[in-house]
């Protein structure tokens, strides 16, 4: 089964993504760990990443899909994709990369979860790009594109309340794709 992770930062992705590819059997990838490893590499290329994700802005295409394709290559038969896309141009890119290798996306685990919570998470992580201010601005960024998302990914959708204890989202979670895929089945 090929998933995609869809939510802000904050909403749990990354504490159920490896949890959600274990029990597919399938790779997770995470951009946010993607892009962490490549900003620590103190090369040309890290440092500018590392500059634009201490901003909060959104790291460019360019710089991003050979990341995440190059994760993905080996994974085509089933993965848990976490961050990835976070614009329309980037779920258009990963349409056609996927398309190319007669492939799809199986459902989309849309995460949903109160601001507020958002924020106390975020905060409380102690990540360096986790500052009040980076904080607010990759929330903005990602609210100016959620909506076009969801729409995009329509039909694909499977909805999921990710407040609470990680166990409970992570068993509404895993209902949520068994039950998806016996409707698609």
């Amino acid at each position: 089964m090929r998933v995609l992770l869809l939510g802000a930062p904050g909403s749990g992705k990354g504490t159920q993504g490896p949890r959600l590819a274990r029990l597919l059997g399938a790779p997770h990838v995470a951009l946010g760990d993607l892009l962490r490893v490549e900003a620590s590499t103190g090369t040309g290329m890290g440092a500018h990443l590392a500059q634009i994700m201490g901003r909060g802005e959104l790291v460019p295409d360019e710089l991003i899909t050979p990341l995440v394709t190059g994760a993905l290559r080996a994974s085509l038969g089933g993965f848990v994709l976490d961050g990835y896309p976070r614009t329309i141009a980037q779920a258009r890119i990963l349409d056609e990369f996927l398309v190319r290798r007669a492939a799809g996306v199986d459902a989309v685990l849309r995460f949903r979860i109160p601001e507020a919570q958002l924020v106390e998470r975020l905060l409380s992580r102690g990540r360096a790009d986790d500052a009040p201010e980076t904080v607010r601005a990759r929330l903005a960024v990602w609210s100016a594109h959620e909506a076009e998302l969801v729409e995009h990914y329509r039909g694909a959708i499977v909805e999921l309340d990710a407040s609470g204890d990680p166990d409970e989202v992570f068993e509404r979670a895993a209902d949520a794709l068994r039950e998806h895929a016996a409707l698609a089945a």
